[in-house]
Protein backbone atom coordinates (compact mmCIF):
# COMPACT_ATOMS: atom_id res chain seq x y z
CA UNK A 1 0.00 0.00 0.00
CA UNK A 2 1.35 3.43 -0.93
CA UNK A 3 0.70 6.60 1.02
CA UNK A 4 0.73 10.03 -0.53
CA UNK A 5 3.01 12.40 1.38
CA UNK A 6 1.23 15.52 2.63
CA UNK A 7 2.78 18.88 1.69
CA UNK A 8 1.99 20.15 5.21
CA UNK A 9 2.29 19.12 8.87
CA UNK A 10 -0.06 19.65 11.80
CA UNK A 11 1.24 19.22 15.36
CA UNK A 12 -0.42 19.71 18.72
CA UNK A 13 1.70 21.51 21.29
CA UNK A 14 0.08 20.98 24.65
CA UNK A 15 -3.68 21.46 24.97
CA UNK A 16 -3.95 24.94 23.50
CA UNK A 17 -1.53 25.32 20.59
CA UNK A 18 -1.36 23.94 17.06
CA UNK A 19 1.67 24.37 14.81
CA UNK A 20 0.87 24.22 11.09
CA UNK A 21 3.73 24.16 8.58
CA UNK A 22 4.24 24.03 4.83
CA UNK A 23 7.88 23.70 3.81
CA UNK A 24 9.86 26.25 5.82
CA UNK A 25 6.80 28.39 6.67
CA UNK A 26 4.88 27.84 9.88
CA UNK A 27 2.12 29.38 11.99
CA UNK A 28 0.97 28.92 15.55
CA UNK A 29 -2.76 28.73 16.19
CA UNK A 30 -4.57 28.93 19.50
CA UNK A 31 -6.91 26.01 20.20
CA UNK A 32 -8.90 24.41 23.00
CA UNK A 33 -9.62 20.73 23.52
CA UNK A 34 -13.27 20.22 24.37
CA UNK A 35 -14.86 17.77 26.81
CA UNK A 36 -16.65 15.99 23.94
CA UNK A 37 -13.28 15.12 22.31
CA UNK A 38 -13.58 17.89 19.75
CA UNK A 39 -11.27 20.83 19.28
CA UNK A 40 -11.96 24.54 18.81
CA UNK A 41 -9.39 26.41 16.71
CA UNK A 42 -9.28 30.21 16.58
CA UNK A 43 -8.89 31.76 13.13
CA UNK A 44 -7.08 34.86 14.44
CA UNK A 45 -3.64 33.43 13.57
CA UNK A 46 -4.50 32.38 10.02
CA UNK A 47 -3.74 35.72 8.35
CA UNK A 48 0.09 35.56 8.50
CA UNK A 49 2.94 33.07 8.73
CA UNK A 50 5.34 33.30 11.66
CA UNK A 51 8.55 35.32 11.15
CA UNK A 52 10.53 35.52 8.94
CA UNK A 53 7.66 34.84 6.51
CA UNK A 54 5.25 37.28 8.17
CA UNK A 55 5.64 40.11 5.62
CA UNK A 56 3.21 38.66 3.07
CA UNK A 57 -0.43 38.29 4.20
CA UNK A 58 -2.22 35.02 3.55
CA UNK A 59 -5.16 35.36 1.13
CA UNK A 60 -8.69 34.25 2.04
CA UNK A 61 -8.35 31.38 -0.45
CA UNK A 62 -5.12 30.20 1.18
CA UNK A 63 -6.67 30.52 4.65
CA UNK A 64 -9.55 28.29 3.53
CA UNK A 65 -7.09 25.72 2.19
CA UNK A 66 -5.12 25.75 5.45
CA UNK A 67 -8.34 25.33 7.48
CA UNK A 68 -9.32 22.40 5.27
CA UNK A 69 -5.88 20.77 5.67
CA UNK A 70 -5.98 21.10 9.45
CA UNK A 71 -9.58 19.88 9.71
CA UNK A 72 -8.86 16.83 7.53
CA UNK A 73 -5.78 16.01 9.60
CA UNK A 74 -7.78 15.98 12.84
CA UNK A 75 -10.68 14.11 11.25
CA UNK A 76 -8.28 11.29 10.34
CA UNK A 77 -8.02 10.79 14.11
CA UNK A 78 -11.80 11.24 14.46
CA UNK A 79 -11.43 14.60 16.23
CA UNK A 80 -14.13 17.04 15.12
CA UNK A 81 -12.94 20.62 14.53
CA UNK A 82 -14.86 23.84 15.12
CA UNK A 83 -13.40 27.09 13.76
CA UNK A 84 -14.19 30.37 15.55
Amino acid sequence: MFFKKKPYHVKMRGRSKIVYSEGSKKMNLVSEMMVDDGIVIYTAGLDRWDPPDDKVPISDKEQSRIQKNISEDFMRDQIPVTWV
